[in-house]
C-alpha cells in the first residue's frame, strides 16, 4: 500500500512538471498559448479511470513528448490523438501484444526514448561550449535509465538545486567599481573636492543581487577579498538589489566586515533591507542607501587632511564661494546686505513650487536639497557645507524652486541675498557683480560635472 501512495504521488508530480514544460514550449517555441491547468484536471480524471481498472497512466505522459511535436508539428489536438492510441495498446494489448517480439517492443521504446532527447544534446560543439549544463542534463538520463523514474526525479533535484546556486553565486556581483567612479551626491568646495577626487580609488564599490543564502554568501565574500586592492581602505556593499537574507548570510557577512577590519580596510552594508538590517548586529554599518554610505567613505578621507591644509570653520566668511575674487569695498558693501537666518533640525528653508528668489550661503551646518521634504520621503539631490551656496537657480532667472531645502540632521545658520538687493548693489559696483556671477558660473559647471560622471557611472 505504501509503495502505491509513492508511486501515485510521483505520477502526480511528474505529470503536472511534464504538462507545464509542454505548454511551456508550445507557447515559447511555437506562439501556441494552451491552458495548463484544464490539462492537468483532465489528465488527472484520466489517471484515476486508468487506475480504477487496475492500469498504472504512464504512458499517458508520452502524448506530450518530443516525438508528437516532431511527428504531427505543434497542434493540441495531436496530443490527444496520441492519448488515445496509447491507451487503446494498453486496452487491447493482452490480446495481440504477447504476438510481437520482445526485442521489437524494446528496440521500439529506446527509438522512443532516444527520440525524447533534444537533438541539441548529440551536438559535440554544444558539449565543449556548456560542459556543466550538458554534463548534468546526461547524468540525469543515465540515472533515469538505470534506476528509474524516482531516483531520476531525485537527482533532478539536486542537480537543479546545484545549478541554481551555482548561477545565484556567480552572478551576485553586478557591478564591481575599484576605481572610484561613484561620488557621492554631497557637494564641496573645490578645495576639499580636489583632496577628495585622487583619492576616491581607495573606497571599492560592490553591488550585489539576488537572494543571499548561506553557498552565496560564501562565494561573495571570497569574491570580495580577492578583488580589493592593496589601496583600498573602504569598501561599500551595495545591497539594493537584494531582496532577502538568511541567518546564515548575516553571518558570512558579519565575519566579511570583521575580517576587512582586521586587515585596516573599513566596510558598510548600504540599502540593506529593514528585517535584515535589525538581525545584522551592531558591528555592521549599515547606510539607508548608496549616496549615504559613499558620503561616509568621502568623509573619512577628508579627516586625513593635514590640518594646515583644512579650511577655516564656517562664520568667517559671509559670502562664501560667490565671494572668492572680490574687492574688498564691493564684498563689504555687499555683506551689509545679507539677511541671516537660522534653520533649527528639521526645518525648511524653502520648498519645491516657491517663488522666492533668494540666494543663500551656508554658513555653518548642512543643508540638503531634496526632490521632497521630508528627506525620507524624497531623493535627495545634494547636500551643501559651510561655504557654499544654493538656490541659484531661482536667483538667476526667476523660476520657481525646483527642490526642497532644509536642515536634515543638525541646526543651521545661513545668509540670504534678496534678488532686489543684489540688483541695487550691482548697479554700484558692476565689475564685483560680474566676478560673483562668474563665481556662480563656475559653481554651477563645478556641480554639472559631478552630475555627469555620477550618470556615466550609472550607465556603465
Amino acid at each position: 500500500g505504501q509503495a502505491l501512495v509513492v508511486l501515485a504521488l510521483l505520477m502526480a508530480l511528474v505529470n503536472s512538471l511534464e504538462i507545464l514544460v509542454f505548454n511551456q514550449e508550445l507557447e515559447l517555441d511555437h506562439g501556441l498559448r494552451g491552458n495548463a491547468n484544464a490539462a492537468l484536471r483532465r489528465e488527472s480524471l484520466l489517471g484515476m479511470v486508468c487506475a480504477l481498472v487496475g492500469m498504472i497512466p504512464a504512458s499517458t505522459s508520452a502524448s506530450r513528448s518530443r516525438i508528437v511535436l516532431a511527428q504531427a508539428g505543434p497542434l493540441r489536438q495531436a496530443p490527444r490523438a496520441h492519448a488515445a492510441i496509447m491507451l487503446g495498446v494498453a486496452l487491447t494489448g493482452p490480446w495481440w501484444l504477447h504476438w510481437v517480439p520482445m526485442a521489437c517492443l524494446s528496440g521500439g521504446l529506446v527509438l522512443a526514448g532516444l527520440m525524447q532527447v533534444p537533438r541539441l544534446m548529440w551536438s559535440a560543439q554544444y558539449a565543449r561550449s556548456s560542459r556543466p549544463t550538458w554534463a548534468q542534463s546526461w547524468l540525469v538520463a543515465l540515472v533515469f535509465a538505470v534506476l528509474g523514474g524516482v531516483g531520476a526525479l531525485v537527482t533532478g533535484l539536486v542537480v537543479a538545486t546545484f545549478v541554481l546556486l551555482r548561477d545565484s553565486a556567480a552572478k551576485v556581483l553586478r557591478h564591481v567599481r575599484l576605481d572610484g567612479e561613484l561620488r557621492s551626491r554631497r557637494l564641496r568646495r573645490a578645495a576639499s573636492d580636489s583632496w577628495v577626487t585622487p583619492r576616491m580609488n581607495q573606497v571599492a564599490v560592490f553591488e550585489l543581487q539576488g537572494v543571499m543564502s548561506f553557498g552565496v554568501a560564501a562565494h561573495m565574500s571570497e569574491q570580495v577579498r580577492l578583488r580589493l586592492l592593496p589601496r583600498h581602505r573602504w569598501v561599500v556593499l551595495d545591497a539594493g538589489r537584494v531582496p532577502a537574507w538568511d541567518s546564515t548570510a548575516l553571518a558570512q557577512l558579519r565575519a566579511l566586515v570583521r575580517d576587512l577590519d582586521q586587515q585596516g580596510i573599513a566596510a558598510a552594508i548600504a540599502a540593506l533591507d529593514p528585517l535584515a538590517a535589525a538581525h545584522v548586529g551592531e558591528g555592521v554599518r549599515v547606510f539607508a542607501d548608496l549616496d549615504r554610505a559613499l558620503e561616509w567613505a568621502e568623509v573619512a578621507i577628508l579627516a586625513q587632511r593635514p590640518l594646515d591644509q583644512r579650511p577655516p570653520r564656517g562664520g568667517s566668511d559671509p559670502l562664501g564661494e560667490i565671494g572668492e575674487g572680490m574687492p574688498r569695498e564691493a564684498r563689504q558693501a555687499l555683506q551689509a546686505l545679507l539677511l541671516p537666518q537660522v534653520v533649527p533640525a528639521h526645518g525648511v528653508v524653502f520648498n519645491a513650487g516657491d517663488r522666492d528668489r533668494d540666494l543663500l550661503v551656508v554658513l555653518s551646518g548642512h543643508i540638503t536639497l531634496v526632490t521632497q521634504w521630508p528627506p525620507e520621503r524624497g531623493l535627495r539631490l545634494a547636500t551643501v557645507g559651510p561655504g557654499m551656496v544654493f538656490g541659484e537657480m531661482a536667483f538667476l532667472h526667476g523660476a520657481e524652486r525646483s527642490a526642497s531645502a532644509g536642515a536634515e540632521r543638525g541646526a543651521a545658520r545661513l545668509m540670504r541675498l534678496p534678488r532686489e538687493r543684489f540688483d541695487g548693489w550691482a548697479r554700484q559696483y558692476p565689475e564685483a557683480g560680474l566676478i560673483l556671477m562668474e563665481n556662480l558660473a563656475q559653481m554651477g559647471a563645478r556641480r554639472l560635472a559631478v552630475t555627469t560622471r555620477q550618470l556615466r557611472s550609472m550607465l556603465e
